[in-house]
Formats: C-alpha cells, structure tokens, sequence
C-alpha cells in the first residue's frame, strides 16, 4: 500500500530557510592549511584585484594585495608574483618573507643580465 504524506507549506519554508542557514554559515567558513576551521570574508575568487584589503586579509600565496597591511601577519606583498603561484602575472601576491627576499633578489639579478 502506498500512502502519500501531505506537508504543509509553511513546514517547507520553515525546512528551507534552516538549510538557508547551515549551508549559509557553512560557506562563510573555511579551513586553512593547518585544516583549522576560519571565517572568510573574501567573497570572490583568489587573484581578484579586491580580494585582499586591511579588513579582509590574504594568506599564504592570495592575492591580489596593494601593501602588506593586506596580508596576514609575517608576509609581504609581493609585486607581480602571481604567476609563480599560477595566478595572472599582474597579480601582487602575499608571501611569507623568504620567498619574499629570494624573489626580489631573482628580480633584482635578471634585470642586472638583461641590461648586460
């Protein structure tokens, strides 16, 4: 025997706005490289040229920063690293500060063969 179940609509709204809210908290967070659970606040894709700000941080490899008040704490903002971290070329990008100073002194260096 089937038997048909009849559910009130406001049953249904009531279901949709709680799944609204879980998948809605669920998506303002994320988990970082140690798998640790953060809130987001970057609403767009990694590379985008207002991705990173003073209120609304960049890790390890994000970008697109303007200064290093965009990145988190220990990294710099890095001009036109993007592509070494396969974002677009133009893309400013924060990196902890070893890589920092080894891509600045590789910048440095080519532009010294390239004026030879």
């Amino acid at each position: 025997m089937v038997r048909s179940v009849r559910i009130k609509k406001d049953h249904l709204c009531i279901a949709a706005v709680i799944l609204f809210l879980v998948f809605g908290l669920l998506a303002a967070f994320t988990s970082n490289s140690t798998g640790a659970v953060v809130k987001t606040c970057h609403t767009n894709a990694n590379g985008n040229w207002d991705f990173c700000s003073a209120e609304c941080k960049c890790g390890l490899y994000q970008g697109d920063c303007d200064s290093n008040l965009d990145c988190d704490i220990g990294l710099k903002c890095v001009d036109n690293f993007g592509p070494v971290v396969g974002l677009d070329g133009w893309t400013d990008v924060c990196a902890d500060y070893e890589t920092y100073l080894a891509y600045k002194e590789s910048v440095v260096e080519e532009s010294k063969v390239i004026a030879l």
